[in-house]
């Protein structure tokens, strides 16, 4: 099930010792993975918000993972709270808008030619 509202992608995050496959999740939250200023309160309705993590940041564009509430992972992808993608779902395929392609893969997934990794479960590439 995929949710896109604005120009936000949304991925899930995990805390403690949980592993869902999703490394970027498995570190203790810190003041950078607060939820941006300016997003509207649905294009998080399906995230677990504890467990949102900011994975990275690739030419503005700020991209965090989460937990679903019921699913096992949700994306947002950032640039300004006016464009911005947001998405949970089972499997993730890739998203496109922003002018990036945005994947999100479960561990271990190897590096694809012409995308960038963010983390370890994020690949970027231009549109």
């Amino acid at each position: 099930m995929w949710v896109v509202g604005g120009a936000v992608v949304a991925a899930v995050a995990l805390t403690g010792c949980i592993q869902t496959g999703f490394s970027d999740l498995d570190r203790a939250a810190t003041e950078a993975d607060v939820l941006p200023e300016g997003l509207p309160e649905y294009a998080v309705a399906d995230f677990d918000l504890d467990s949102l993590r900011l994975v990275g940041e690739l030419d503005g564009l700020r991209l965090y993972l989460a937990e679903g509430k019921d699913v096992p992972v949700c994306l947002l992808a950032y640039p300004n709270s006016e464009e911005w993608v947001s998405t949970c779902g089972s499997e993730m395929g890739t998203i496109g808008g922003l002018g990036y392609e945005v994947q999100v893969v479960s561990d271990p997934f190897p590096s694809k030619d012409g995308w960038t990794s963010v983390g370890q479960n994020i690949r970027v590439r231009d549109r």
